[in-house]
């Protein structure tokens, strides 16, 4: 077995993810998931991508409208949303890693991710992408539940429902997972 080894992870950087992002955060985001992915490349290191996916082309997504202030459920045919499930590379190298579909909040959710991991003898994943409060958490708190540590690149994430520095203080006392800044890996 390889000795053990750290995993650069970028979650859910998928078109309909970043559509969720606010303006103001979207140019700060991109930035930093570029600057990371394309360092993490140039060293060669371990580097791989998660992603949520919808297999079932007769699947309805529901989905939640503003109509006149009023919240209206509706259903909305996979195929009219297909496209947006993409992922969103932020550099054409990316392409040639390794992407795994998930179902689920985690990474670990993902049958290849979960081989992936143990394959590579991964010890610690450097996690980022979106959203910090829903899909990172479950992959950290999976990370942790399984001896993996984890640390966040906070300005190459977003939180979705949750003030970001909350969150920073909830996922360091809980999972004892590190945040750093991409300048600080870089």
């Amino acid at each position: 077995m390889d000795s053990p080894t750290d995993l650069f992870l970028l979650v859910d950087y998928q078109h309909r993810y970043i559509s969720h992002v606010e303006p103001k955060q979207l140019q700060g985001l991109a930035k930093a998931v570029k600057v990371i992915t394309s360092s993490t490349l140039e060293k060669g290191s371990n580097f791989a991508m998660v992603r949520h996916t919808y297999e079932d082309s007769t699947m309805l997504i529901p989905q939640t409208v503003m109509t006149r202030n009023q919240k209206v459920l509706k259903d909305i045919p996979l195929q009219d949303l297909r496209n947006t499930f993409e992922i969103a590379y932020p550099i054409e190298q990316a392409k040639a890693s390794p992407v795994f579909s998930k179902w689920s909040y985690s990474a670990f959710y993902s049958p290849g991710f979960k081989r992936y991991i143990a394959e590579k003898n991964i010890c610690h994943i450097y996690i980022y992408g979106l959203f910090l409060d829903i899909c990172i958490d479950a992959t950290i708190r999976d990370a942790y539940q399984q001896g993996i540590n984890s640390t966040v690149i906070s300005d190459a994430t977003v939180t979705r429902y949750f003030p970001k520095d909350e969150y920073i203080n909830y996922a360091s006392d809980l999972y004892n997972t590190s945040f750093l800044l991409s300048s600080e890996i870089s």
